[in-house]
C-alpha cells in the first residue's frame, strides 16, 4: 500500500500515484532514448504511454475486482515498464538490456493480475529480485557478490 508521510492514501490517490510515477518514469526514459538517438516522434512516444496507460488502467481493474481497493498499486509499476518498453521494442529500438532487468518483476506483476500469487509474497519476491539486480550493478551476466541467490 502506498503511503504519504505517515498516512495511507486511499484507492484513488494510490492509483493517481501509480499514474504520476509511472507517467514520470515514461518522460525520463523517452529522454534517454532521446539522447541516444532514437528515430521516434514525440507523438509517437506520447501514443506509446497512451496505449500503455489504457492496458494499465485494464489491470487495475482486475486488481480491485480480484483484491480489493486495498491492493497494493505499486506492484504494477514494473509491469507498465515492461509493457512501455515492449512497445518500444516494436518500434524497432533496441532495448533488450532494459527489458531483461525488468522482465522478472513484470512476470510477476502480471501473476498476481490473473491471481496465480497473491499480493504479499509478490511483494516480498520483487525485493529480492531489486536487491539480486542492485548486486549485480544491473547486469545479468556478472558474478553476484553477497548476493541473496548465493550464486557466486
Amino acid at each position: 500500500m502506498i503511503q504519504a508521510g505517515k498516512s495511507v492514501l486511499n484507492c484513488e490517490q494510490q492509483i493517481n500515484v501509480l499514474f504520476e510515477s509511472c507517467d514520470s518514469w515514461a518522460h525520463a526514459r523517452i529522454e534517454v532514448l532521446a539522447g541516444h538517438g532514437a528515430r521516434l516522434s514525440e507523438g509517437d512516444f506520447e501514443g506509446i504511454i497512451d496505449k500503455v496507460d489504457e492496458e494499465l488502467n485494464h489491470f487495475i481493474e482486475q486488481c480491485i475486482a480480484r483484491y480489493g481497493e486495498g491492493f497494493p498499486f505499486d506492484i504494477l509499476c514494473d509491469l507498465y515498464r515492461m509493457m512501455f518498453e515492449m512497445e518500444i521494442k516494436k518500434a524497432g529500438i533496441d532495448n533488450t538490456e532494459q527489458i531483461h532487468r525488468i522482465k522478472a518483476n513484470a512476470q510477476i506483476a502480471l501473476s498476481v493480475v490473473e491471481g496465480t500469487m497473491d499480493p504479499e509474497s509478490a511483494l516480498l519476491v520483487m525485493r529480492i529480485n531489486q536487491e539480486h539486480l542492485q548486486q549485480r550493478g544491473g547486469h545479468s551476466q556478472v558474478p553476484c557478490e553477497d548476493c541473496v541467490c548465493g550464486r557466486k
